[in-house]
């Protein structure tokens, strides 16, 4: 297929290789070729059912130039949903892509059930989804000579999640990019000054979810590979790794557990911390691990990340209610709790990383009515913490100080490795119900205008968001000394929001912005497409006029030889 000035459809799945993996009748651990047509093309698309162990394929691709590659999925599925997160369609993929050269691949997810958006427009959309191509651009490539696209079901953990979601690839569609275009394609590959982003990758796909789920341990190195790969080539330039989920850590541990019941490593598994460590060096992106403080679960979850031991052998450190009656988490206000934080973190920089992120936007509130808070608030005040509202003001600067206090200790952590940093996420937004203007920074215990002005921290992730006054504020008591990045949520949402949205905190201050459950981020492939970019401040408007022709329906007027229109309405 030579070069070309006209777009290219490359819609004909029964050329995929190996030929005796395709099928026209439904074979076990087979791809199904199903004939379809819709207004703009016609071809013959390609499904997997997942978990059969059905072996990835691949379609020659042969062109040479600069191309948008977008790609068409059906998305079809037989149950009744992602139960982890009440959703229709798998937030983490149906369909993985990659071609020859890349390190890993890349998920694909229904789009457009965008957080916010109202239940009956979500189910409108739905039933379009099920009658229709859904086409996103994945790329803007150049293409060298021949190639091949690798197509997979998911993959395990995934597999789990997605056990029911039919694996599809429609098309690809090739755009020529040329002139103009080309170069404002070009101006968006990354540059040291454009690495400004930071990806909050959530270790729930291994470690188990916090409500309780199996732990996987991977065994190939390819499978962080495949992790990080949509990262490559963008604007993220600092990876972060949640490490540390409560007592579980994600490396070999002696303070810690790693899932197995006598808390040893297997030699099969592969340490995460490490491997990732490696791919981002590799990769010039900076890695912090990042600790979640969590406690046990739900007594009935014998999982895990459910298990919480450290709480269990200290119970006389566990939070507690006005009377006494203890919570399923520990408090900072026990010096022991806090050393067992800061062991589990020591072991995560012996690692050899660039630094920590504390998760203060989980798990709080952090400090309650324990013995050291009563203690010292009738030292300080005379009276009984409580017996006071928990809106007093001195009960929560005094709540404050102790996280605080655990930053201090982590601090001098981290100081004992030069060059090392030390970031925090935390709530982003703790204003006062009446107000927007009203700043309250002790709200989740958390005084961040103390931390700055001792010189905690080094970076400032507030989440889910955080005003253009408090980013000024930040600004103004941290100095050029403290990187601002806020989060931008929500998690799903268009392209050209996105790009509104990173314009308004750069102008209110912000280095440039991070991204919470960073792993469920790329598989929204059109909205990857420009959040992966956002560090080009110069070239938002670019972007934001661009994005809406990333994503689009295109109606099947024929699938299998049935008539959609008057079709598959049968419940």
């Amino acid at each position: 297929m030579p070069e070309t000035s006209a777009e290219i459809y490359l819609s004909d799945m029964s050329r995929c290789e190996p030929a005796s993996l395709l099928s026209r009748e439904r074979r076990r651990g087979h791809w199904r070729l199903i004939d379809y047509e819709t207004p703009e093309t016609k071809g013959t698309m390609v499904f997997a059912v997942p978990g059969e162990g059905t072996p990835a394929i691949t379609l020659p691709v042969d062109v040479r130039g600069c191309y948008r590659v977008y790609v068409g999925i059906n998305y079809s599925r037989f149950d009744s949903g992602d139960h982890l997160h009440n959703l229709p369609w798998p937030l983490y993929g149906q369909v993985q892509l990659r071609f020859d050269d890349e390190p890993g691949y890349s998920r694909f997810a229904y789009e457009g059930g965008w957080d916010g958006e109202l239940v009956e427009a979500k189910v409108a959309r739905s039933i379009k989804v099920y009658t229709s191509i859904q086409e996103t651009l994945w790329r803007v490539r150049d293409f060298d000579g021949p190639t091949r696209l690798h197509l997979s079901p998911m993959t395990e953990p995934y597999s789990d999640i997605a056990g029911s979601r039919l694996a599809n690839l429609s098309y690809l569609r090739l755009v020529p990019v040329t002139g103009d275009e080309l170069a404002a394609w070009r101006r968006l590959r990354p540059r040291p000054e454009t690495r400004n982003l930071a990806m909050l990758w959530c270790a729930g796909m291994i470690s188990g979810h916090a409500m309780g789920s199996p732990m996987y341990h991977p065994t190939n190195r390819q499978w962080f590979r495949d992790e990080i790969a949509p990262f490559v080539g963008t604007d993220i330039g600092t990876f972060v790794f949640e490490a540390i989920r409560g007592n579980l850590a994600m490396f070999p541990t002696q303070v810690g557990d790693t899932g197995a019941p006598d808390g040893g490593w297997d030699p099969s598994w592969v340490n995460p911390l490490a491997a990732f460590r490696d791919l981002a060096r590799e990769h010039g992106m900076r890695i912090f691990a990042a600790m979640r403080m969590m406690g046990p679960g739900y007594p009935m979850i014998d999982v895990p990340i459910a298990r919480g031991r450290f709480y269990w052998e200290h119970p006389q450190w566990a939070k507690c209610d006005r009377d006494g009656a203890a919570t399923n988490n520990v408090s900072l206000a026990f010096p022991g709790v806090r050393a067992h934080w800061a062991a589990l973190a020591r072991e995560a920089l012996d690692h050899g990383i660039d630094g920590l992120v504390l998760y203060l936007h989980r798990c709080q509130p952090f400090v309650l009515f324990e013995q050291p808070v009563v203690d010292d608030f009738r030292r300080l005040y005379g009276e009984d913490a409580r017996q006071v509202p928990m809106e007093d003001e001195r009960l929560r600067r005094l709540w404050a100080g102790y996280v605080t206090q655990f930053l201090r200790e982590l601090r001098a952590l981290v100081d004992e490795r030069p060059g090392r940093q030390l970031g925090v996420c935390f709530y982003g937004a703790p204003y006062k119900f009446d107000t927007d203007d009203a700043y309250d920074p002790l709200r989740y215990n958390c005084d961040v205008d103390a931390w700055l002005r001792e010189g905690l921290v080094d970076i400032l992730m507030p989440t889910p968001s955080a005003s253009p006054a408090a980013i000024a504020r930040w600004r103004t008591l941290g100095g050029a000394r403290v990187r601002i990045w806020p989060d931008l949520m929500p998690r799903m949402q268009p392209g050209a929001d996105c790009a509104r949205r990173a314009r308004e905190f750069y102008a209110a201050g912000a280095d440039g912005l991070c991204f919470w459950d960073g792993e469920r981020r790329p598989p929204h492939v059109s909205e990857w497409s420009v959040m992966s970019r956002l560090g080009h401040r110069d070239d938002l408007d670019f972007l934001e006029r661009e994005a809406p022709g990333f994503y689009r329906f295109y109606p099947l007027t024929k699938l299998w030889n049935f008539s959609v229109r008057f079709s598959f309405k049968d419940g």
